[in-house]
């Protein structure tokens, strides 16, 4: 049985593509959303037209808003790494990883020392 669940770490790469898909998708709008703004205060015909088509324009920023979200709350991959590695660290495993280390330090010191010994 592994000890990280390799399902996380499929989930952190499919994240990962999301996350990266979304600040495509997000520069995007947000190129279209600013050329929106220029022309709205710049031209009265396209003011009139952004008004006729009102619910499309909220629509626009609903999902620029929503991108934006997604890019500010997803965290990197870094981090989700970092996230996974700290739900299993604790101070019992710390603990039994010590204990193991110094029981095997121990075992080779004295592997060694009898390896000296009977060199001599």
């Amino acid at each position: 049985m592994p000890i990280i669940d390799p399902m996380y770490l499929y989930l952190i790469e499919v994240l990962h593509n999301i996350d990266a898909l979304n600040q495509i998708v997000f520069f995007v709008l947000a190129m279209l959303v600013c050329f929106l703004v220029f022309l709205y205060f710049v031209e009265d015909e396209a003011r009139e037209k952004i008004q006729a088509n009102k619910s499309k324009v909220i629509l626009l920023f609903v999902v620029f808003i929503g991108s934006g979200l997604i890019a500010v709350l997803v965290p990197t991959k870094d981090a989700m790494y970092k996230m996974l590695i700290a739900s299993y660290v604790t101070t019992d495993n710390i603990q039994i990883v010590n204990d193991a280390i110094k029981t095997n330090l121990q075992d080779y010191l004295n592997m060694l020392g009898e390896t000296v010994k009977n060199m001599r």
